[in-house]
């Protein structure tokens, strides 16, 4: 009976349509999410790992409390940033995040609501949308801490030895991720490829995957704005309070850029030059991650490009249409409160 009702729940998982809009950083998907979501009496679903922590707002573009009332958004705000923290695995899973986005999809079709999952972090998007097995594999501390020791390279190396296909990793330059693929293939003895890079990965939903196309001057433009805005608008002092209030300095570095710039500039002498430094390096490394998501996407054969809100609104109409899903409320089913 079990295993009858978890293949029932599979057949109607798939049939489930879900909206994914991705794009490099940068690219104007929150926004043009927003709007897609209102035209399509849709809820949004956040798929961006440093999102779903509390109090780092500025520093990941977490959309306003303003734009969360248009819409109502889902994994945003769920966990609190660590205050020790020993390496390797973030406190938030991708496990918990597929959980979280499960049990989002289910209540927001429940409801008569369009599903639409929104964010740049392809392996949140791609483990909902596509049956990865995602190992349980506990932190190994004794073993991280010995990893920790090494250089990226000397990791990279130990990976290609266990699994040369892993040389095409988009997530090979990050040392967290390299040490956790480490870290499970210790516990399991399975290829990493078979977890991280599977082809052949069956879908879990219905899935329509609109990838945001921006030029790429056009997007070092837009990042550099955004840099600027964002330090205007007090991203260092954000940082600044959190290392305050106690959170994990080697976790801040963990989680990004911005923090991992920032807490290398708080941490010398305040000086204008060193600032103005930083701001300089910060936005040439975001260039550079950019230049990475771009070649990850161009890869990728499930996804439809889009350059306008007009080419997205379509393709949505059509994805709807074919599978016999309109864009008004079904009568009878319950609407979403106010988010506020």
């Amino acid at each position: 009976m079990e295993a009858e009702s978890r293949i029932k729940n599979q057949e109607l998982r798939i049939e489930t349509p879900v909206i994914a809009i991705i794009g490099p950083t940068s690219s104007g998907k929150s926004d043009l999410a927003i709007k897609l979501a209102k035209k399509f009496n849709g809820v949004i679903i956040s798929a961006d790992s440093r999102q779903i922590y509390r109090g780092l707002d500025i520093c990941t573009g977490k959309i306003t409390k303003k734009e969360q009332k248009m819409v109502k958004h889902h994994c945003l705000d769920i966990v609190a940033p660590p205050k020790r923290w020993r390496g390797g695995v973030q406190p938030f899973t991708l496990a918990d995040y597929r959980t979280c986005a499960d049990r989002a999809i289910q209540d927001i079709r429940s409801r008569g609501h369009v599903p639409f999952i929104v964010g740049g972090t392809h392996l949140y998007v791609r483990a909902v949308l596509y049956d990865y097995d995602i190992p349980s594999v506990p932190p190994n501390h004794e073993y991280r801490m010995r990893l920790e020791k090494k250089s990226l390279a000397a990791l990279q190396r130990q990976l290609y030895k266990i699994d040369p296909a892993m040389r095409v990793w988009k997530d090979r330059d990050n040392k967290r991720r390299v040490l956790r693929a480490l870290e499970i293939y210790r516990a399991t003895k399975r290829k990493p490829s078979l977890v991280y890079s599977n082809p052949t990965l069956r879908p879990r939903y219905n899935a329509l995957q609109l990838c945001v196309d921006v030029p790429r001057e056009t997007l070092y433009k837009r990042i550099d704005k955004r840099v600027d805005d964002r330090i205007k608008g007090g991203m260092i002092r954000e940082v600044e309070r959190l290392r305050e209030r106690g959170v994990s300095k080697q976790w801040l570095r963990s989680l990004g850029l911005e923090c991992r710039f920032i807490s290398n500039y708080l941490d010398g002498k305040k000086t204008k030059k060193r600032k103005d430094d930083m701001i300089e390096r910060l936005k040439f490394a975001i260039h550079h991650y950019a230049r990475r998501q771009l070649t990850w996407y161009r890869k990728q054969n499930d996804i439809t490009y889009v350059t306008s809100y007009s080419s997205a609104q379509n393709n949505i109409k059509l994805f709807l249409t074919s599978i016999g899903t309109g864009s008004p409320r079904p009568k009878g089913r319950a609407s979403y409160p106010s988010a506020g």
